[in-house]
């Protein structure tokens, strides 16, 4: 009989892996918000050039990782059963 041609173990690790990337992407969705959050000025204050542009950076910095985020979820239904 022929061995198997992968451990059994591998989904297992996979599963872990792919656990791990989550986190990850979490926290880094975590600080992008708490980083947008900490840039917002308070109500009825003015917004210098360089605050706007430190918003928009945070924003476009959380809007990647929205879409690592669905994208990973992505390869997660493109994986075999």
């Amino acid at each position: 009989m022929d061995p198997p041609t992968q451990p059994r173990d591998t989904p297992r690790r996979d599963l872990a892996d792919n656990e791990v990337r989550w986190r990850h992407l979490s926290d880094e969705l975590d600080a992008a918000d708490a980083e947008l959050r900490s840039l917002q000025p308070a109500d009825g204050t003015l917004i210098t050039p360089e605050v706007f542009e430190r918003i928009e950076a945070a924003k476009r910095r959380r809007y990647r990782v929205q879409f690592e985020m669905i994208d990973f979820l992505d390869t997660l239904d493109d994986m075999p059963p």
